[in-house]
Parts: C-alpha cells; structure tokens; sequence
C-alpha cells in the first residue's frame, strides 16, 4: 500500500507523492495542559459588565427617584388641598359666628331703641297734655265724633278752664257742639255724652294703649310687666 507524505501547516509547495514507509503525521494538543482564556482588548465595541451594570444601577437610582420625587409632589399636593379646605371651613365657621353675633346684636339694640322711643313717648304724652291741653281734648272730640251713628248730635265735657277755647277750635274744623266743663276730667281729656252712652278719650287711655304695644312686642322688663 503506498503511504502519503506529512503535511507540513502553512507549506504553501505542492504536496507530491509520500515515499515508501511512512506514515501521515498531525502534531495533537497536549490535554494536560490549561485551556487558555480570552485576552480582553482595548476595542470600543468590547462587552464591558462593569459598565453595563453601573448603567443599570443609575438608571434605577434616577427612576426611583423620579417615582419619588412625583409620589412626594403628589403629598404635598394633597396636604396642601387639605389644609386649604380646613382653613376656609374654619373661617366660614367664623364668619357665620360673627354674622351670628351681629344679628344678634342688632336685634338687641333695635329692641333697645323701640323700647326707648316707646318710653319716650310714653313720657311725653303728659306734658303735651300740659302744654296743649285744648287741641289735645279738641282733637279727641273730634275723632269721637266721626264713630257715632248719623243724626246723634252729642255734648262735649273737657275740663273746665279749657271750654272755650275746645269750642273755637271745633267751630274752626267745621264741627258744632256743646262745649260744656266736667270738673272729673283732667286737662286734654275729652268726653262725648249723649241719651244712652259715651265715649271718652284720655291721656290715661293713650298711654296704657302704648303699654300694650310694648307689652305684644316683647319691648317691657319682667319688672315693668310684674308691676
């Protein structure tokens, strides 16, 4: 059988024909010895995983704190909301106590100023009385007179001193009657007699009319209304 001639690794000269007696040889790796490990290079397209990592450890510490950062506006948001609408309940309960306040207030001197012009008046009446004794008791009489029955012509009693000067001012409204003096009767006071009844105005009756108005009102003391 004819043998081949040994292939020498990067010969470039043709291969001729083997010669009588020898055998193909191929050098073999020697398994005993270490597997050599890849030799990292300065190539800007190398797989870097320290790099790799530190990227992904950054872009987790910008994430975390953008998702904090936004969780932290959102509190705030809402702690400020909060506190917006407990101070505008809180000055709306204020403002409805001082509105409160205030009615009250001016509830209580209205009524304080009702009660005063009643009094005053009250206390006036007597000496308009004094002062206009005639026109008070002329007035009187003349009011009675538009309450009595057509055709019933009455007698006017006043006090005496004040008689003739009731008839002038009665003459004077267009009214005729007899003025006649009733000593009972204080001055401005007026009483109108006929056959069968009377009618008579008085300063007592005017002013008891003003303690019941007070009185309906709710504008007497208890001490007032006791006495």
């Amino acid at each position: 059988m004819d043998g081949f001639a040994p292939i020498t690794l990067g010969s470039a000269r043709p291969m001729g024909p083997a010669r009588a007696g020898h055998r193909l040889s191929m050098p073999l790796p020697d398994l005993r010895l270490p597997v050599p490990m890849p030799v990292a290079t300065d190539d800007a397209d190398a797989f870097d995983l320290d790099a790799l990592l530190e990227e992904v450890r950054t872009a987790a510490r910008e994430s975390g704190f953008s998702a904090g950062h936004a969780a932290g506006l959102a509190a705030a948001r809402e702690e400020a909301a909060a506190q917006m609408a407990n101070t505008m309940a809180n000055v709306q309960a204020g403002l409805a106590g001082v509105a409160a306040e205030m009615a009250a207030q001016v509830e209580a001197d209205a009524t304080a100023i009702a009660r005063l012009l009643a009094r005053a008046l009250d206390a006036a009446l007597p000496h308009a009385a004094a002062r206009d004794a005639a026109g008070q008791a002329a007035r009187a009489a003349a009011a009675m007179v538009t309450l009595l029955s057509p055709g019933r012509v009455p007698r006017c009693l006043v006090a005496p001193t004040l008689t003739d000067q009731v008839t002038d001012l009665l003459m004077a409204a267009g009214i005729g009657l007899c003025v006649e003096g009733d000593a009972t009767l204080p001055p401005g006071d007026a009483r109108l007699v006929w056959d069968g009844g009377a009618l008579q105005s008085s300063l007592a009756q005017r002013r008891a009319a003003i303690d019941e108005v007070l009185i309906a009102f709710g504008l007497t003391d208890k001490e007032e209304n006791a006495a």
